[in-house]
């Protein structure tokens, strides 16, 4: 076990007992945390931290050397070592009170992101037009009712019988195919539409009426 990991423990120890929370016990950890992963890319032998394999490997890490860090706090101190040069930079630009303030992976992450302009505000929520409601016209006519000869009842009846289903959908279904099984059918059931009277011109109304 390697200095590193031992004084990562140790100030991890000291950040679950309350003794002190110092920026300099999490950056301890932090650095533990590092070895711990890449020793887990090696078990698992992948170049990248992601994956079951590594999953499985980083978790037993952590539980064999006690770091039971929630799942946000590690990835942001990872993060935040993976970015410790311009991390320390920032934090030395805080007067003493704002760093004693600033010593969580939370508080640090947030703080160096929002200093560096990449917390982004939420964008606004555009509001959606309503969608245009769709008015059906009125017919000029109205609607035709259609007539059903007896030969089409029969036939529904009849694939309703062969087809012996207590499924109404299934019966309601043949019955609408055997009385109606094309488009030439159906234009047969609709009676030719009523023309509107042609209307004469006023010259040719006049000379009828002289």
């Amino acid at each position: 076990m390697t200095d590193t990991i031992i004084q990562g423990r140790a100030a991890w120890g000291r950040i679950k007992d309350r003794e002190r929370a110092t920026w300099d016990d999490w950056r301890a950890v932090g650095g533990a945390l590092i070895i711990g992963r890449q020793r887990a890319m090696q078990t698992a032998q992948t170049n990248r931290p992601v994956g079951t394999a590594y999953n499985r490997a980083m978790g037993h890490w952590l539980d064999s050397n006690g770091f039971d860090l929630t799942a946000q706090e590690r990835h942001k101190l990872v993060e935040i070592m993976t970015n410790l040069q311009a991390v320390e930079q920032w934090r030395s630009t805080l007067n003493e009170a704002q760093r004693r303030r600033c010593n969580s992976p939370s508080a640090v992450w947030s703080g160096w992101r929002r200093a560096i302009g990449q917390m982004k505000p939420a964008p606004k929520r555009e509001s959606v037009p309503p969608a245009p409601v769709h008015v059906v016209p009125k017919p000029k006519y109205p609607p035709r009712r259609v007539h059903f000869p007896q030969h089409m009842i029969r036939a529904a009846a009849t694939a309703m019988y062969e087809r012996r289903s207590m499924d109404y959908v299934i019966l309601a279904r043949v019955a609408l195919e055997a009385a109606i099984p094309d488009e030439l059918v159906l234009a047969e059931l609709l009676p030719a539409p009523k023309s509107a009277p042609i209307k004469k011109p006023a010259a040719e109304e006049a000379l009828a009426a002289a």
